[in-house]
Order: structure tokens, then sequence, then C-alpha cells
């Protein structure tokens, strides 16, 4: 089993993965974690923690490089998926982890998982691979800004941010709203 097959049939179970201070975290429902999903996760950690950081099925290769078709390495991503062995080296034979632009990450303080963003070019990359699934995103440059904020104003920012992908949270001058 792959890490991204299992990272699915978890969350399938209702069991949320995620990081927290560069920890691998789940969230499950009372019974959900069996045995087996344990060993199976604590066999594939490493793995399981780049896909949930890259919010990636698997990882993208550097195919420039050997000459492949954008077709035929789709096939391959497939092929890996659904379990072939040699695609599955290839991949990772082939795999380079570009520099993280987006960072899914579970706030404690909120309990409640985010996306953090580097810039807005990356905000909307997470809609085009449909992979923001509902969650808000936030940029980080906006971080230092929310610090000051009470438990209350981040969970509806959030929740605005969630049903708004896109929106962003202005800076108001008061002299200019009157």
């Amino acid at each position: 089993m792959t890490a991204a097959t299992l990272l699915t049939d978890l969350m399938a179970k209702g069991i949320v993965v995620s990081v927290a201070d560069g920890i691998l975290r789940l969230r499950s429902p009372h019974g959900a974690l069996t045995p087996a999903d344990r060993a199976a996760v604590t066999a594939r950690k490493a793995a399981l923690l780049a896909l949930v950081l890259t919010g990636r099925e698997t990882p993208i290769p550097a195919f420039a490089a050997i000459g492949l078709s954008e077709a035929e390495r789709q096939r391959l991503g497939a092929e890996a998926r659904a379990g072939d062995g040699l695609a599955q080296l290839v991949l990772e034979a082939t795999a380079y982890t570009p520099e993280p632009v987006a960072w899914r990450l579970f706030a404690r303080r909120l309990d409640r998982e985010l996306w953090v963003v580097r810039d807005v070019e990356a905000a909307a990359e997470l809609d085009q691979d449909g992979v923001r699934a509902g969650l808000p995103v936030v940029l980080a440059a906006d971080l230092e800004r929310w610090r000051a904020f009470d438990d209350q104003r981040l969970r509806d920012l959030l929740d605005v941010l969630a049903a708004f992908p896109g929106s962003r949270l202005a800076a108001l001058d008061p002299e200019a709203a009157s």
C-alpha cells in the first residue's frame, strides 16, 4: 500500500491527518483507527508527512529532464496510485520537492484545520488542484495582524474565508471609512 492510498483510506474512515509542529497528527472517531492502521501509519510516517505537507497525492516528478509528455506523466501517476511498483519507483527516482508554498495546518487553539499560503497565486492553485477541501485559506503575510485577535474573532474570520474562497482581510482606515 502506498502512502497516498493509506491517506485516502484513513480519510474515508473519517480520520483527519494533519501536521502540527512538524509532527504527524491523527484525529479519529472512536474506534475508527485500527491497530493495522496504526502499523501502516508508523511504517509510512515520512511519506505521509510529506503528502500532508504538500497536499498532493503523489510527489510531482521532474519529468522534463527525462522527456515524458503530459499524457505519459498522467498515466505514470495513475499507475503509481494504483499500486504499480515500477511506476512508484520511477516517481520516487525522479521526484523533486519544490519549495513549499502552502501548508495545511491544524490550529490547536481554534481546534480546526486551515491552509496557510505564501501568496495569492498559491491560494488560487489550491482551488485549481481541488485540495482546498472547504478549509479556510490564510495568507502568511496576514498572520501577524491576526495575532491580536481573540479566539472568537479568529473563528469568525476563518468561517468567512472557508465560505468565500479568495477573500482577504482588508486593512481598515478609520479616516477613509467615515
